[in-house]
């Protein structure tokens, strides 16, 4: 307020710095992006994603703000938007829509950024959530969904599916974590075998975990 009594001209960077020292508050989005209006400054992706940094619960007044203000949304800022959605299934398939809507095709590394903050319960919704807006999974996808497994057989199951379904050839990471998610040598040699036919090459490495 001093600063506009004084006739200073804030820019996009000005309301950046702003931003992160407000105190997380829906009121507060909303005062932001009035200000930049009257302020005829035009949101960019460090006003919105520092916004979402500091408001997590604000995620969808946020974007829905920032869009009405004509912010053109980019994969990176889309990204911050994903990692808030993965605990709710319908705010993850409105986040989805959102993309296509704006012409910004979710990717794998979306996908993974997303997976990176799902829970043991939400893993499995997530990545069919992208699976049925057609992204392409990679090794790094299956193992993010291998280390939520925590031991449970379906989990593992589905994963065995996604690296058949895409033709993801498993490495020694995968190998050790299908192997970690099992409680006998019997069952780690099953699966061993199983990921072998779908062209796995361990390594010395891998053996020397597997028999300790």
């Amino acid at each position: 307020q001093e600063m506009k009594k004084q006739g200073v001209a804030p820019n996009a960077r000005t309301f950046n710095h702003m931003v992160r020292a407000l105190p997380a508050s829906d009121r507060y989005v909303q005062w932001v992006f009035e200000e930049m209006a009257a302020a005829g400054v035009q949101p960019d992706a460090g006003v919105v994603t520092s916004l979402i940094r500091n408001n997590p619960s604000s995620t969808f007044l946020c974007y829905r703000e920032a869009l009405r203000a004509g912010y053109q949304p980019t994969l990176e800022a889309f990204h911050e938007v994903l990692r808030h959605c993965t605990d709710d299934a319908e705010a993850l398939s409105w986040a989805l829509d959102l993309m296509r809507e704006n012409n910004v095709p979710p990717t794998a590394r979306a996908l993974n950024a997303a997976l990176g903050t799902c829970t043991p319960d939400t893993v499995v919704e997530c990545f069919e959530k992208f699976k049925e807006a057609g992204v392409v999974p990679n090794v790094n996808s299956v193992l993010i969904v291998l280390s939520c497994c925590r031991g449970d057989r379906g989990v593992l199951h589905y994963c065995y599916g996604i690296l058949w379904d895409f033709g993801i050839i498993p490495n020694d990471d995968v190998l050790r974590l299908f192997a970690g998610n099992v409680r006998s040598f019997a069952l780690a040699c099953e699966w061993y075998e199983k990921l072998v036919k779908l062209g796995a090459k361990p390594t010395r490495g891998f053996f020397t975990g597997l028999l300790k």
